[in-house]
């Protein structure tokens, strides 16, 4: 069993598959080679493209984390009340070990630096 198929739950799994398939074509410029090498990876529109998907998808399992968030200068997330509000099972067990990565904190903290710089 790969990772994958062990951590992320399918639904979720085809739905990111999904997005990043329909994105596919513009990783290719009009040759047909792939856009890194005509750009330089760091430039790269399948950079921003796979970036965008990821960004989407976590919005869509973790976006509702503002809610569980306590009020204060101080603010911090009411972890297990977030965890618990999901109503699938399996994207519950996913968010139990996504919640533990570098990943999920640098999410957040992005989103709530954005929020603040909007005030």
């Amino acid at each position: 069993m790969e990772d994958e198929d062990s951590i992320l739950p399918r639904k979720l799994q085809v739905a990111l598959e999904h997005i990043l398939e329909q994105r596919n074509d513009l990783a290719y410029d009009q040759d047909g080679g792939p856009l890194d090498c005509v750009q330089g990876p760091e430039s790269s529109p399948l950079n921003e493209v796979v970036s965008e998907a990821f960004v989407r998808f976590f919005v869509e399992i973790v976006g509702h984390y503002s809610l569980f968030l306590t009020s204060g200068e101080e603010r911090s997330l009411q972890r297990e009340a977030f965890r618990k509000a999901v109503s699938s099972k399996s994207l519950r067990r996913f968010l139990e070990v996504f919640m533990e990565t570098q990943t999920f904190r640098g999410f957040i903290q992005e989103r709530e630096l954005r929020r603040q710089d909007a005030k």
